[in-house]
């Protein structure tokens, strides 16, 4: 959804995890060997079956999703809150 405000009180991201896993430092995501996640945007999706059907893409897409350091990345479908501020 790409709207000012949000009508959903709940719905899914899909986020890669890397093999080391993701953790909050200083506010930020940051996986277990140190890296910064960023990120400009992330799509909601309203149902849990499209953020599958991405998640397979991507899959095909990026195959094994290694990085440049031989970390395994794997794309998971995360269900969220959505809390709208006004």
């Amino acid at each position: 959804m790409r709207k000012a405000g949000f009508h959903l009180k709940h719905g899914f991201i899909v986020m890669a995890i890397p093999d080391s896993g993701l953790f909050l430092k200083d506010g930020r995501l940051v996986s277990g060997h140190e890296t910064d996640m960023k990120f400009n945007e992330l799509i909601l999706f309203s149902r849990d079956e499209d953020a599958n059907k991405l998640v397979d893409q991507l899959r095909t897409q990026w195959g094994d999703a290694k990085d440049n350091n031989g970390h395994q990345w794997n794309f998971h479908v995360l269900p969220v809150l959505v809390h709208e501020r006004l």
